[in-house]
């Protein structure tokens, strides 16, 4: 990605409001091309190594889903580019670079652009500036469908981790007052959290942590480290064999530990965002650890909501209380009004509106010692939210007598 980032900065230098009265730079020797381009007009050109891109106006409405093709001849590996209405490089037909087009193959992109304005194709090759391939391309846009726009409400369509594009799937915010508690190490923490993410058909895990309290981002990662090789068993009854030493079993896993070392300090409210890397779509379960119901008689509150190309899933949501807690959860959903969406004490029993059996699930190292494996006392919820905004989990104890540790097990999607 940095390459085309790169071209990018280049091409800003270009003088648009020339560019844009021709329809094609002065070419003296071959130089690139910046002109209209029509959704359903096939337009044919040439990348050569002095002129290794060219540029494609268009105008889009927010909503609007584009298809984008471009195919190579004569020796060229194609590579499309997408540029916002303020020339951020926002979308690329390489995904993270790995899935380049072959030479005189094509390269496909599709896109939703979030707002209406001016929008710029980028035909390139792979490799981009340091790129050996030249030939011939046909690039075409389609109008594949419009979509309702989407609606400013402080979801993030994308993030970003270092030069990452990521794109958003669900974000999670809580917060609990510090407490010391001691490691079987000796060590002393006042907060530990930890948030896992396996990815399944495709999707690429990364995760970011923040703080309303703390003007710095906490931390954002896509790294497997300290997960163990294990099986793991979703609540859809599949076994899952996670393997993060090898480069396929990395790639489809994340994990981030947050840790708070010093009474005086505290995150306040943590936000969990967690999404694919480059837009790829699958199936991720999100585990978050180190939650607690500190009162019997009390609620622990947990807000959640999907982000904008998660519209239209339905994730599940379990609750596990953690080995070392003797807490036998009820979970209860509120919308963003308040109206309670559903109620679930022993999952596969009534009145649980899902009848689906939790033993067994799960299998990861639990954080403070055993195993997190669910058990029939647990307690899921099928969560189907109408809008973006947050909705909240409260977590209490069915019998009134019972607290401790728990984690929250989300089983969702993010679509192609």
């Amino acid at each position: 990605m940095k390459f085309l980032h790169v071209v990018l900065a280049l091409l800003w230098c270009v003088s648009l409001a020339s560019a844009q009265e021709a329809t094609e730079v002065p070419n003296p020797t071959d130089s690139p091309l910046f002109a209209p381009i029509s959704f359903g007009f096939p337009v044919e050109d040439t990348i050569s190594a002095e002129a290794f891109y060219d540029w494609y106006l268009i105008g889009l409405q927010a909503g609007d889903r584009i298809g984008v093709t471009m195919r190579g001849s004569e020796g060229l590996s194609p590579l499309i580019g997408i540029l916002d209405t303020g020339r951020n490089l926002v979308a690329r037909s390489d995904g993270d670079g790995r899935d380049l087009a072959p030479v005189n193959g094509q390269a496909r992109l599709e896109y939703i652009a979030p707002e209406s304005g001016q929008y710029i194709i980028v035909a390139t090759r792979s490799g981009v500036n340091i790129g050996l391939t030249t030939g011939r391309y046909v690039l075409e846009v389609s109008l594949l469908g419009q979509n309702p726009p989407l609606v400013n409400t402080g979801v993030e369509v994308e993030f970003r981790c270092a030069e990452q594009l990521i794109t958003n799937a669900i974000e999670l915010r809580f917060a609990q007052a510090p407490q010391a508690r001691t490691t079987s190490s000796g060590e002393t923490l006042y907060e530990l959290y930890r948030v896992t993410v396996i990815g399944l058909d495709g999707f690429q895990p990364m995760v970011r942590l923040a703080s309303d309290i703390r003007q710095e981002r906490l931390d954002c990662s896509s790294s497997a480290r300290g997960i163990p090789t294990t099986a793991f068993r979703t609540p859809q009854g599949e076994t899952l064999s996670l393997e993060p030493e090898t480069e396929a079993g990395a790639a489809s896993l994340a994990r981030l530990v947050l840790r708070n070392l010093d009474s005086e300090e505290q995150f306040g409210q943590i936000t969990v965002s967690v999404g694919s890397l480059n837009g790829r779509g699958g199936r991720y379960l999100l585990l978050l650890e180190g939650l607690r119901l500190d009162h019997p008689n009390r609620q622990s509150r947990v807000e959640l909501r999907v982000a904008p190309f998660a519209r239209g899933t339905t994730p599940l949501i379990v609750v596990i209380g953690a080995p070392t807690s003797r807490l036998n959860p009820v979970l209860e959903l509120l919308g963003p009004d308040g109206a309670d969406l559903g109620q679930c004490d022993d999952a596969g029993r009534a009145p649980c509106p899902i009848n689906i059996s939790l033993a067994g699930v799960g299998g990861l190292d639990a954080l403070w010692g055993g195993t997190l494996t669910a058990d029939r006392f647990d307690a899921a919820l099928n969560w189907t939210p109408q809008n973006l905004d947050w909705h909240s989990l409260l977590i209490s104890s069915r019998d009134g007598q019972s607290r401790g540790d728990y984690a929250l097990l989300i089983a969702g999607e993010l679509p192609d």
